[in-house]
């Protein structure tokens, strides 16, 4: 039963239950209090009406939860642990929305080396921020405590103590960029994130830049007030590594335009993974006024750098971007 305060109340022969779930659709049941002396294992029974369920220990291990006549049954182990169990109801399942659990910034400071990027499960893009690059500390391209970005880059690793990835580097922007460093100021009270979702607002520029992810593709819109041009810059020698141990170069193979809204590159690149074949494909939803290429940098080779300059226009502008482990062309393929 339930008491005064909603928590569900199980008893057990030497001891009480009490259980609470955290959203209606949703049972998250913590279970606390046995009695910590006990040698043998007691099963304890909850009826409930949950299509399934199943318990979690401090490690996160799960097992399932046996349910037989709308009665579930575990048992519990001597061994001190915090045991949880979830479960929902049939009609739950079906229409309970899982991802408003999902906090994306979880682990995006210190040491989680987690970046709040767009991504859908097996996809091949995690597209998102760039708040720094060449320390271990930035292995994820982003730590929360920033206040500046260097671009938007089509993939990033998760968790890993080794900095990698971040190909095919966007940034839209106004006005002229840094002599030094090409980073802008992002508002932080506008940031926003949600599973396969990333939006901030860059000041400076008068810009919002918003990523959403699909299997294959990141699509970026970029909104602004309309009474300046936008321009983006498509950066592809830049990467995430460590320029003590992993620095990242990037060698160029071909780059070539279809039409006035469509750029297309291969290149090689290395960290700390060496020769890492990347093509990619990036369209524009409308055509450019021009498209400017810049200095590519110390190496001869070097991937390019471009700069897509558009007139001022009230409409957002949608770039979809795409790459392959292949070619241009297999990535290209994914524009449609």
């Amino acid at each position: 039963g339930l008491d005064a305060d909603g928590w569900l109340i199980s008893e057990h022969p030497r001891h009480l239950y009490r259980f609470r779930g955290e959203k209606p659709g949703f049972r998250g049941l913590v279970l606390a209090g046995w009695n910590w002396h006990r040698t043998e294992k007691a099963p304890i029974r909850i009826r409930t009406d949950a299509a399934r369920a199943e318990l979690a220990d401090h490690m996160g291990n799960r097992t399932p939860v046996r349910i037989k006549d709308g009665v579930a049954e575990f048992p519990l182990s001597p061994t001190p642990r915090a045991l949880i169990l979830h479960a929902a109801t049939r009609a739950d399942l079906a229409e309970a929305d899982w991802t408003s659990w999902v906090d994306v910034f979880t682990g995006t400071a210190g040491r989680g080396h987690t970046p709040p990027a767009a991504a859908v499960p097996f996809g091949m893009v995690q597209a998102g921020p760039d708040t720094g690059a060449g320390d271990w500390a930035h292995c994820s391209g982003y730590q929360y405590g920033d206040t500046s970005v260097l671009g938007y880059s089509l993939n990033h690793l998760s968790g890993t103590g080794c900095p990698d990835y971040g190909d095919v580097r966007i940034l839209p922007f106004t006005g002229a960029l840094g002599s030094n460093s090409v980073a802008r100021a992002i508002d932080k009270g506008s940031e926003a994130a949600s599973p396969g979702f990333y939006r901030v607002t860059q000041p400076d520029d008068g810009l919002t830049v918003e990523i959403a992810a699909a299997k294959r593709a990141a699509i970026y819109r970029i909104s602004g007030d309309g009474k300046e041009g936008v321009k983006v810059l498509v950066d592809l020698s830049a990467g995430l590594g460590d320029d003590r141990w992993h620095p990242v170069s990037t060698e160029a193979i071909a780059a070539r335009t279809e039409g006035d809204d469509t750029l297309l590159a291969d290149c090689l690149r290395s960290g700390w993974v060496s020769r890492r074949r990347i093509g990619c494909a990036i369209r524009f939803s409308r055509p450019w006024a021009r498209l400017e290429r810049l200095p590519s940098g110390a190496s001869s080779n070097a991937a390019p750098r471009f700069v897509a300059v558009f007139p001022s226009d009230e409409r957002p502008l949608l770039v979809k971007a795409v790459f392959s482990t292949v070619d241009a062309d297999g990535a290209a393929a994914n524009l449609a």
